[in-house]
């Protein structure tokens, strides 16, 4: 259980996926060996109408006789979509390939954007038992291929694609986690299956929009700002950024009830509240005014947290099974506690603020005992080794 007084979120870093061409794909396919990891694609939408995202069910599995660690949220590359997958470092990285189906002159290439939390998710590390699998789901706009035929000029690709995805993931302290805790915290790239999806541009029927300005604190137009929409059930549907007007537009919508809030693209805190939307037939059309928070009131919590690993043994060096963590971060204004269990192998994960964390082990009729994890800043992951030996 976790809990914060003033409450807040926070996450991990800025996740995008962006069109790769095939070449590039074959890059990050060179940059590793064969990988017990193995990473298949599946979708819940072979027919994608706009303005709709693909979604995507991406299967991890463990082909390996150890359990594997993998770090989550995605993210994409820190520069141009034409850098090379081993530049990324500290993260996962995951880069869609979105081809058209047939061979066409004067094509500009599609181009696939992962949609990223409404609200920024913990960043946390998954762990993936021998011969287990890890299903993740993504949300993926697709903005059609075009080419230009004279005279009318650029026109959307319409029909079939093929989508495949390329995984990877690395760490400038990788090697030095997995020697120290005994762990496998998976490095590398490979590349999914393909997969055929049919793409169509003609909005639904009764198709309305969801329009409107986020304000700042001032009540002044807020621009730059990340807009998500999302249906009843929050799945995504569709993001923006604001422009210097602070507006937003979401057109071709379907009658019903969404969902719409509105964040700092990089912000790891909430930033402003969910506000909803009903559309119908008699009312096709939505506007809404969205204020952002204080910002000085989560000044203390704008930071980052960061995957943590804890290895709990005994004084002979054997895994301590049910070992419970209580760990508390405290500024002096904000203070956060996270509770933690081990398992079989001594291993439980968690996500932690940068700084000192004060960390309280105890078995169930044994006495407590205290450490301190340093938790760096930065991104990437973290990992300790605690002796602990029962006292009755």
């Amino acid at each position: 259980m976790r809990q914060m007084r003033p409450f807040f979120l926070s996450a991990a870093a800025t996740i995008f996926v962006l069109a790769r061409a095939a070449n590039s794909l074959a890059k990050a396919q060179t940059f590793t060996p064969a990988q017990p990891l193995k990473v298949s694609i599946s979708t819940e939408n072979t027919a994608i109408t706009e303005p709709f995202p693909l979604r995507l069910i991406l299967d991890f599995h463990n082909s390996s006789q150890n359990t594997l660690w993998l770090y989550a949220p995605l993210r994409g590359p820190a520069s141009a979509p034409e850098s090379n997958m081993a530049e990324v470092r500290d993260g996962s990285t995951l880069l869609a390939h979105i081809e058209a189906a047939g061979a066409a002159d004067s094509r500009t290439p599609a181009v696939g954007t992962l949609l990223r939390p409404a609200r920024m998710p913990w960043p946390r590390l998954v762990r993936v038992t021998p011969g287990g699998d890890y299903q993740m789901r993504v949300a993926i706009h697709i903005a059609p291929a075009t080419q230009a035929p004279p005279p009318a000029g650029p026109e959307p690709v319409l029909g079939v694609y093929t989508v495949s995805i390329a995984y990877g993931a690395f760490y400038s302290n990788g090697a030095a986690i997995d020697r120290d805790l005994g762990v496998h915290v998976w490095q590398g790239s490979l590349e999914s299956n393909r997969l055929s999806i049919k793409l169509q541009l003609a909005p639904p029927a009764n198709a309305g929009s969801i329009s409107g300005t986020v304000l700042g604190r001032q009540m002044q137009p807020d621009w730059g700002i990340l807009v998500s929409l999302s249906d009843w059930n929050e799945r995504l549907i569709a993001q923006a950024i604001t422009g210097n007007d602070g507006a937003f537009n979401f057109s071709h919508l379907p009658d019903g009830r969404y969902w719409v809030t509105v964040r700092q693209p990089g912000a790891d805190y909430e930033t402003s509240f969910f506000e909803h939307a009903d559309l119908s037939a008699s009312q096709p059309d939505a506007n809404l005014k969205l204020i952002m928070l204080n910002d000085e009131e989560y000044e203390a919590n704008q930071m980052r947290h960061k995957p943590v690993l804890f290895r709990i043994v005994d004084s002979a060096d054997r895994p301590l099974e049910g070992a419970v963590l209580d760990i508390l971060w405290s500024s002096g204004t904000v203070m956060e506690t996270v509770k933690a269990v081990t398992g079989l192998d001594g291993m439980a994960e968690t996500s932690l603020l940068p700084g000192s964390n004060y960390v309280t082990i105890q078995k169930h009729h044994c006495l407590k005992e205290d450490r301190t994890a340093n938790v760096a800043g930065g991104a990437g992951i973290a990992g300790f080794s605690f002796s602990y030996e029962c006292g009755k």
